[in-house]
């Protein structure tokens, strides 16, 4: 064999086993990189691996349950809130009208102090509600940044850690160097499976890149060289993330004021003030707040109960003295209507009729109240009055001084003509009498009387007159 074919063979064994070389370098660190993935897990067949897979997924479902029992303990304390902003509302109205109306300063201040600390209350939680919204709103973008920075990773390993040790590490085998050694054996002239050097982590990718043939470049064969593109950070202040315009528009600011006050309601009465029933787990808080919320109802309900009765009397007083004012309006204008009229000259369509009696006339007023006299006199007796006469025109005033001489005034004179006179009989006629007596006693509660000329100069114990 000449030296030109035995050289040849040499060169075709070293380019086969620098291939090799290459080949066996990639695989191992392929294999570093999977198993340091999740802690060095994945990839691995490692004994333990289904037990912390089975783990991780009894702690995921956990943590769903804890977050549907805070999301429902939420819903809860949001709806309590809402009812508190409604029994706020109910109260202040109540308080308004109870001091519109006067009700006891004690029932009142009940209430304003049962008021203010729900006032608090309600301060106090959409405080926490707040702060709450933007520590989860600063945990949800961390895990989004993280998430996004795992998926720019697909090995999984953070580019400034090594991807593998330094015993996965593989290097190339060096051929030996003189042509004297190759006929030895074809054997040794393969690559050697124990590395010749130490690779350096130092310098990051954890790997010693081979001696290659002319062509093949390292790239092609290390997954661990692509560099994660870096995470993009949210701008930061001292109090933590920025929020977003988009967030931050339904996360109310912490020096902003968020009391019951700054609610619109259109709830006026403590009745209408719904509370949500309780469906579930609540904290201390919302148990308190729901206390809170059921003492300002029933507070406001006694001061609104205690309002209207207090507004119904009042207005009752009212009515019953317009009444008054109108019916003295009425019998003044009563009174006035007949004096234009002379003595004996008023006509019929002016004067009223008492129901006893609708034959007798009289002025109207004098007619009413002989009506009430009449009433109680029934109640006393068990019969009407009886009337013998009452208005008397002029030409009845002749006629009467005519038959009667004296006993009837001069015709244009008698208070019989002015329609404020009566006759009675029936008993009153005659001093003495149980119903002589007992007009005496009772008649001047109506506005009537017996004159006292008619008990000393002309004795008349049947004509009676009325003065108002």
């Amino acid at each position: 064999m000449s030296d030109r074919t035995a050289a040849e063979r040499l060169g075709v064994r070293l380019t086969k086993g620098a291939l090799v070389a290459v080949l066996a370098a990639g695989m191992t660190a392929t294999a570093a990189v999977a198993r340091t993935v999740d802690g060095g897990l994945v990839g691995a067949s490692a004994p333990g691996a289904s037990a912390a897979s089975g783990a991780r997924s009894a702690d995921g479902w956990a943590a769903r349950d804890q977050a549907e029992a805070s999301s429902k303990t939420a819903l809860a304390r949001t709806a309590v809130i809402a009812a508190a902003d409604d029994a706020l509302a109910a109260a202040d109205a109540a308080q308004t009208s109870g001091e519109a109306t006067k009700v006891d300063d004690a029932r009142l201040a009940k209430l304003d102090k049962a008021r203010a600390k729900l006032k608090r209350l309600v301060t106090q939680m959409r405080t926490e509600q707040s702060v709450e919204r933007r520590s989860s709103g600063a945990a949800s973008r961390s895990s989004d940044r993280a998430s996004g920075s795992a998926s720019d990773d697909p090995a999984g390993t953070p580019a400034d850690e090594p991807s593998s040790t330094g015993s996965d590490a593989a290097t190339t085998p060096t051929p030996s160097s003189t042509a004297s050694d190759a006929p030895a054996s074809e054997a040794s002239s393969a690559p050697s499976d124990t590395p010749t050097s130490v690779p350096d982590d130092s310098q990051g990718d954890g790997v010693a890149a081979p001696d290659l043939p002319d062509g093949l470049t390292s790239g092609a064969l290390d997954p661990a060289s692509a560099q994660p593109a870096p995470a993009v950070t949210a701008p930061t202040t001292a109090d933590g993330p920025l929020t977003s315009a988009a967030e931050s528009a339904d996360v109310p600011s912490l020096g902003a004021s968020s009391s019951a006050d700054d609610e619109v309601t259109t709830v006026d009465h403590a009745d209408d003030v719904e509370v949500p029933a309780v469906t579930g787990a609540e904290d201390d808080d919302t148990l308190a707040l729901r206390d809170a919320v059921s003492e300002v109802v029933e507070l406001s309900e006694v001061v609104e109960d205690t309002a209207e009765a207090k507004e119904a009397a009042a207005k009752k007083v009212a009515a019953k003295e317009a009444a008054q004012e109108k019916a003295a309006a009425q019998r003044a204008a009563w009174k006035a209507s007949l004096l234009g009229y002379a003595n004996g000259r008023i006509p019929a369509s002016a004067l009223c009729a008492p129901s006893f009696d609708t034959s007798a006339l009289l002025r109207c007023d004098a007619a009413q109240d002989l009506e009430k006299l009449d009433a109680a006199y029934h109640a006393a007796f068990g019969t009407h009055l009886t009337i013998s006469d009452s208005y008397r025109s002029y030409a009845g005033q002749v006629a009467c001084r005519a038959t009667k001489g004296s006993l009837c005034a001069t015709p244009g004179t008698s208070n019989h003509g002015t329609g404020v006179a009566v006759d009675l009989g029936a008993g009153i006629q005659t001093f003495g009498t149980r119903q002589y007596a007992w007009m005496k006693a009772h008649a001047a509660q109506y506005g009537w009387h017996h004159p006292s000329w008619a008990e000393t100069t002309k004795l008349e114990p049947w004509h009676w007159e009325y003065v108002g």
